[in-house]
């Protein structure tokens, strides 16, 4: 299967949006930014292949892909808003169509590295741009599966198994980030963590954990081996039982002014603004877990969060 391929239908669209509790207005928030988060991340990047020394067809290749990237960022904006305003079904399905029929446009001009590259002849350094472009379309489409394909809604939630279960068809291939095999028990909860706390954390270490202001070691350019790198660890407590999640990165850090607000409403270092880290604190917390992160400029960051459980049966730890 594709790291590209789209695992839902438009139907699948309709039916999440309308579980949604109208009055429920955070989740939703949570929806659209997880929807444009890793698009706009991609977006930015692709932007810069237009200043290259290429051909007219790769020129147009990446044009198309553009103005696909606007028409989906358009119909989530559509789509969250007609639902916000109580639109009636026919709207919702029209919606629900748009989205669908965008994000296939896109999916027909991946990946980049492959489909401009047939095109013509690309540089290593522009190569490198590519790779990061469709590292970001990669988690896209993944998020895009997680919240919309069948597969993914469920009553009880498996964190090991999607974690392996992503670690086999995304990152352990990837050019870019290299992520270690995931080490967590098998742990069953009654909330998705995985789709809540962790998609958003790697997304978060995607996008800015190794942004070149922070890098005051000059590590990407003296280390002979420097490499992006995410682990996702684990230990337990059995005394208070719960377990800790552990992600961190190999990358630049996080600046002291921005720590005391990284968990803040509407704070981000890009544009757009922000909202991801604050539902992932709030979701933990109203799941009577807590959430912290260590950093150093310059090494690297690490984000742990805890899950409480009830008890163990056959080596299963069970919210």
């Amino acid at each position: 299967m594709s790291i590209y391929d789209i695992q839902f239908t438009e139907q699948d669209i309709f039916n999440k949006l309308k579980s949604f509790d109208i009055s429920d207005n955070r989740s939703l928030m949570f929806l659209e930014h997880e929807l444009k988060s890793n698009l706009s991340t991609a977006h930015q990047t692709i932007l810069v292949l237009r200043g290259w020394e290429i051909n007219k067809n790769q020129q147009n290749h990446i044009k198309q892909l553009i103005e696909y990237n606007k028409l989906l960022h358009s119909s989530i904006d559509t789509m969250i808003r007609n639902y916000q305003t109580n639109a009636d079904s026919k709207l919702l399905s029209l919606c629900s169509k748009n989205l669908l029929e965008n994000i296939v446009s896109i999916s027909d001009k991946l990946p980049l590295v492959k489909t401009i590259g047939c095109l013509g002849i690309i540089s290593e350094e522009n190569r490198k741009i590519l790779l990061e472009a469709d590292n970001s379309y990669v988690l896209t489409f993944y998020t895009y599966n997680l919240h919309f394909a069948k597969q993914f809604q469920r009553s009880i939630f498996n964190l090991k198994k999607d974690l392996q279960k992503y670690f086999l068809e995304n990152l352990s291939a990837s050019d870019q980030i290299h992520m270690s095999h995931p080490n967590v028990p098998r742990l069953e909860t009654k909330v998705d963590y995985f789709t809540n706390v962790i998609i958003p954390l790697i997304s978060n270490i995607q996008q800015h954990a190794f942004n070149s202001e922070n890098d005051i070691y000059e590590r990407r350019d003296n280390e002979d081996s420097f490499n992006r790198k995410i682990r996702i660890g684990s230990s337990i407590d059995k005394k208070n039982k719960e377990i800790s999640i552990i992600v961190e990165d190999s990358g630049f850090g996080i600046r002291h002014e921005i720590q005391e607000r990284i968990f803040e409403k509407g704070f981000s270092t890009k544009q757009e603004g922000g909202f991801g880290l604050f539902y992932v604190k709030n979701f933990v917390e109203a799941n009577k877990g807590k959430i912290c992160f260590e950093t150093e400029l310059g090494r690297g960051t690490s984000f742990k969060f805890t899950i409480p459980y009830k008890k163990v049966e056959n080596y299963i730890y069970r919210q």
